[in-house]
């Protein structure tokens, strides 16, 4: 794998249970890169101490927010030197285990300044129903306003650190919608964005979800954020 590569994370982890899960994978994830860069929410204190035991830099977060801590995670991966950061959330334990240095390798030989983990057809089809229908709708804007049809929403992607700067323009309130927000504006200043298929299925523990109100906010701010990108130029 490519040398110059950082990797901007985030994480709150509001219980033990919730702990275990991103501290597993991010010691997954550590075992296969240096340079990791996290910056936390403020989640509960079994999580803290036990991140201090990884060879993890964690990062000051000046505001409240999910935009705030993105911000601070891209600014210090990009700061590291690193010609290009892979951003992800931390959860992704399988994207780490199985797929991480092929997407990395696959990234590196296209060449474009994104590069998306894009789920396969029959990866798609094991998240949860609902999920996939939100999803679904977003995918299809995006393939009229930015690119060809893909997956634009798995989690992560790598890109030219000069971009992950555009971060600092997004508005807060975006919540999610910073992603899109990042692809449409590497859209609209000319610049590709690649798309590297794999099977990044669901893990299992999470294709029962819940939470259809949780997937509609996602849903609006990503919209948000691909209609405050195209503002941007006006």
């Amino acid at each position: 794998m490519a040398s110059d590569i950082s990797i901007a994370t985030i994480s709150l982890a509001r219980n033990d249970a919730e702990a275990r899960v991103l501290l597993r994978a991010l010691a997954c994830l550590a075992r296969r890169r240096s340079d990791i860069f996290l910056a936390d929410g403020g989640s509960c204190p079994s999580f803290r101490e036990a991140l201090t035991g990884l060879p993890i830099t964690v990062v000051p977060v000046d505001e409240r927010g999910l935009v705030a801590q993105v911000r601070a995670a891209l600014r210090a991966a990009a700061a590291s030197g690193a010609r290009r950061v892979l951003y992800t959330e931390p959860d992704k334990h399988e994207f780490f285990d199985r797929h991480l240095a092929a997407f990395l390798d696959t990234a590196g030989a296209a060449g474009e300044p994104v590069a998306l983990a894009a789920r396969s057809a029959a990866a798609f089809e094991t998240f949860p129903p609902f999920q996939r229908f939100t999803e679904s709708i977003f995918n299809r804007l995006c393939a009229e306003f930015i690119a060809g049809p893909t997956d634009f929403l798995y989690g992560p992607f790598l890109v030219d650190s000069s971009l992950a700067a555009t971060v600092t323009q997004v508005d807060g309130a975006l919540g999610w919608g910073w992603r899109p927000f990042v692809f449409a504006t590497a859209h609209r200043l000319g610049q590709g964005i690649a798309s590297i298929v794999g099977d990044y299925a669901c893990p299992q523990d999470q294709r029962h979800d819940p939470e259809r109100l949780h997937r509609l906010r996602q849903l609006q701010q990503n919209v948000a954020g691909l209609v405050a990108a195209f503002d941007a130029q006006l």
